[in-house]
């Protein structure tokens, strides 16, 4: 499992401000045979699941994710994570980590995810 952070979708001042507008990560997997395969995105934002992926709700910011799945189809799941992020965050809400599992083994596949960043709400 691969993990992505998103420090430019919390649209907040103290992680800067990220000129760029489209993000792609594409992560590719050969196996010798059949096996599990997911990755995972993590973000203190609220996720609204669609057909098509999810959109990230971080205070005024916004991002749609699209996901795109080649070897296999995905479904998607997601857990809060009991970090200490309240005592270097408080203000912000407990982390999120998203799930992109492939629903059956696979020996080769890819999941690739578009984030297109949005202006503030």
């Amino acid at each position: 499992m691969i993990s992505y952070g998103f420090a430019c979708i919390a649209g907040n001042s103290r992680f800067g401000n990220c000129d760029v507008r489209t993000i792609l990560i594409r992560d590719d997997v050969t196996f010798t045979e059949p096996r599990d395969f997911s990755t995972a995105l993590i973000t203190i934002g609220t996720v609204e699941f669609n057909h098509d992926g999810f959109t990230v709700i971080t205070g005024e910011a916004e991002a749609s994710l699209e996901v795109i799945s080649e070897g296999g189809n995905v479904t998607y799941s997601q857990e809060e994570l009991k970090a200490d992020w309240k005592t270097h965050f408080p203000e912000d809400g407990l982390p999120r980590r998203f799930g992109i599992e492939c629903t059956e083994p696979v020996l080769k596949a890819s999941i690739t995810c578009v984030i297109n960043l949005s202006s503030e709400k």
